[in-house]
Formats: structure tokens, sequence, C-alpha cells
């Protein structure tokens, strides 16, 4: 079964892509894209292998993933459930590499066989939600262009 790969290019540099991505995932993270978004207070991951991927609602951790393993500022790999599938879980990859403009992302979803093939089409809403993210790094590097023009932020 085919993979999902999709790939953005983001105005920041690796370490900062892999920061945002996952130190700030909480904060580009579209609600709407959780099990539940009126109550929707966050995304977490916990950057280290054997961590937890979690959706926080309420007052609640809601895990959907593990991570697998982590290169600070370069890879971060995680076994999914989000859509659930918690007992035959999917992989998903994401690597943050130099690249002429910054960054270029490159996320993919595989790990598909007999037992989750039918979550598979479930998983149509990542271009949505990696916007969200791309959109984020986007406005951290405006605040970091305007800081570096002038500290007092005077043009």
């Amino acid at each position: 079964m085919d993979k999902i790969t999709l790939t953005h290019d983001v105005p920041v540099p690796p370490a900062a892509a892999f920061y945002l991505f996952v130190g700030e995932i909480g904060q580009w993270w579209p609600p709407l894209q959780t099990p539940d978004p009126a109550r929707h207070a966050g995304v977490v991951i916990e950057a280290r292998p054997g961590g937890t991927v979690s959706f926080r609602i309420g007052g609640e951790d809601r895990a959907w993933g593990e991570v697998v393993s982590v290169d600070l500022r370069s890879s971060i790999v995680f076994d999914c459930w989000r859509r659930g599938e918690h007992r035959h879980p999917s992989r998903v990859s994401i690597r943050f590499n130099d690249s002429e403009w910054g960054t270029r992302v490159t996320f993919e979803h595989d790990g598909w066989d007999d037992d989750n093939a039918g979550a598979r089409a479930r998983y149509g809403d990542w271009p949505l939600i990696l916007a969200e993210f791309v959109a984020h790094t986007r406005r951290h590097a405006r605040g970091i262009r305007v800081a570096a023009r002038d500290p007092r932020g005077v043009a």
C-alpha cells in the first residue's frame, strides 16, 4: 500500500524547524483535527524513544502514538494510531534537512499492512495539518527577521 509522503520547504534552519514541529505542536495543530475540538487543549510529543504522542483533551492526555526514535534537530519517528488502529499502528517519520530556503521537511506515513489497511483512507487530513505547521514556521521566521533588523523594533 502506498505511503503518504509530503514535502515542504520552511524558512527556518533545521534545528528551529524540528523544535517548532515537536516542541510547539500544541500551538499549531488544528483543533478540528482532534477527537474533541471543543475541549482541545493541545498536542504533546515526548521527544524520546518510548515517549508518547498525545492529544490534550480537557485535563486528560489521550495517547495516539509512541516515539520510536529521535535525532534532535533532524528527525523523529513514531508509531501512530491516531485514527483508532491501536493494535496495528502505522509509522510516521519526519526529517528536517538543510535546503536553499531553510529546511526541507519530509513527512512520510507508512507501515500499512493487511491489519491496518482500512485506516489508511482516514489519514487524508495530513496535508491540512502540515499546512498549519508551515504557516507556524512562517510566522516564526517573520518574527526572527523583524527582531534581527532592530532589537528595539525600530525600522
